[in-house]
């Protein structure tokens, strides 16, 4: 399996993830000529997607489905409330595809299970992709992290996850207190913290590549984000577990490709 980012953070967000013939695009919040131009840098012919999974509904996540599902006749698979609050325009007879949180279902050679995360949209659902002996799982924009989601993403071979903000930088940061608080809340994003411990009982000797992501471009910075990650991560023993582990965060406005795992 292979596994990219397009983009990450609240600028917008997409993701691809690759199983044999198949590519299914994780949101689509770029303009759908973005989309395609960073799809076509990494390989992947967006006419050829068997389909676009969308977390939640928010506008980062979302800015190019309907023009690509309009363009490309391409599969929108999401839960009933995002659909109904998603602001996409009417999209094709038969694109839209409703999804039940917690179930199975597979999409061309992959096989795709939802999982719950919490955040503060209408519905919201993070993601584990199978093909063959591989695994990778998706979980962003969440403010906390479950048992479930653990169990769930236990096992990956890759990983995309939230890395947020660093807490001090938040705190002291410029931001309207309500607004910290928003993102601090159980329903808001994962700090840096709250990303390392999580990964520490997550990672197994599986677990190869993972990408932190949707870095908040002010109150966080990618060397703050490996740095704390990585050291809950020694201490916790993982390198030990996880020999061959790599992380990297994933940028704000250009693609980033992971090699197969």
């Amino acid at each position: 399996m292979k596994l990219a980012t397009l983009a990450s953070g609240s600028s917008g967000n997409s993701s691809v993830v690759t199983g044999g013939q198949t590519s299914l695009l994780i949101d689509a919040g770029l303009s759908g000529k973005g989309i395609s131009t960073r799809l076509e840098s990494l390989g992947v012919d967006v006419k050829k997607l068997a389909g676009i999974l969308v977390t939640h509904e928010h506008q980062d996540h979302i800015q190019g489905v309907g023009v690509l599902a309009r363009r490309h006749k391409l599969p929108v698979y999401a839960l009933e409330p995002c659909f109904a609050a998603m602001e996409v325009g009417v999209l094709p007879d038969g694109c839209c595809h409703v999804l039940e949180q917690g179930e199975a279902l597979e999409i061309g050679e992959l096989k795709v299970e939802l999982f719950n995360t919490s955040h503060d949209s209408m519905a919201s659902t993070g993601f584990v992709c199978f093909h063959a002996e591989s695994k990778i799982g998706y979980a962003t924009d969440t403010g906390e992290v479950s048992p479930i989601m653990i169990r769930k993403l236990r096992g990956s071979n890759a990983m995309i996850f939230e890395s947020n903000h660093d807490e001090e930088m938040l705190w002291r940061g410029r931001y309207p207190y309500h607004l910290k608080q928003r993102i601090a809340a159980s329903t808001g994003h994962l700090s840096n913290t709250d990303a390392g411990k999580a990964l520490a009982e997550i990672i197994d000797h599986k677990t190869k590549r993972i990408i932190l992501a949707h870095l908040s471009e002010e109150n966080n910075l990618p060397d703050i984000a490996l740095h704390t990650v990585g050291n809950i991560l020694h201490e916790a023993g993982v390198p030990a577990l996880a020999p061959e582990l790599k992380i990297r965060t994933a940028p704000r406005h250009m693609p980033l490709g992971v090699e197969d795992v």
